[in-house]
């Protein structure tokens, strides 16, 4: 079978102007809908000390052993509804914003824009979406370790505050943007 010029270049014309669609398509996977995937990344921060402040979108559960201070603020309290337990008393901080106090507090946020300020001793969470973490370790000999996406090499916070950007493939520890450390407990 022969083709003529004309047909040829139609050809490669519509293959050209498909393959985009058809790599668009590839990368959301099955069933993902008519919206692009973005890569998200993971965090697990183990036995940290100090003051703790996740901004992000995506789920994370965790706990604070001992005396502890949990501030969840949820923008969108319709796209994934935080849940805490071991909480004795709670109190509105704002509109979208409750703080909770208590012992070896338990907590989940699943899907959704969130930020997280946890302040005590052995916080322990996973993370899994896009965010950024600031951390102010309380400056003791081991004030908790973290791991980006699923590594099996944890990093050690260190003595200074450390902000740490959660996307998949990004690992790092940027310096401190003024203004972003947060309180000492």
């Amino acid at each position: 079978m022969r083709l003529s010029a004309t047909a040829l270049a139609l050809a490669l014309g519509a293959l050209a102007l498909a393959l985009p669609a058809l790599s668009a398509a590839a990368d959301r996977g099955p069933g993902a809908g008519s919206q692009p995937a973005q890569a998200d990344g993971t965090l697990t921060v183990r036995s940290a000390n100090g003051v703790l402040t996740l901004s992000g979108r995506g789920s994370v559960i965790g706990q604070i052993v001992g005396k502890a201070r949990l501030v969840i603020e949820d923008p969108d309290p319709v796209d994934g509804i935080p849940v805490v337990s071991g909480h004795e008393r709670t109190q509105r901080q704002g509109r979208n914003s409750v703080l909770y106090t208590g012992n070896d507090l338990r907590f989940r946020v699943l899907g959704g824009q969130f930020r997280l300020r946890l302040v005590g001793n052995g916080i322990s969470l996973s993370f899994v979406g896009r965010g950024t973490v600031v951390m102010a370790p309380l400056g003791t000999f081991d004030d908790g370790s973290y791991s980006l996406d699923g590594g099996d090499t944890y990093r050690d916070f260190g003595a200074g505050t450390a902000v740490i950007a959660v996307t998949a493939g990004v690992t790092g520890q940027p310096s401190v943007p003024s203004g972003l450390a947060p309180d000492r407990p």
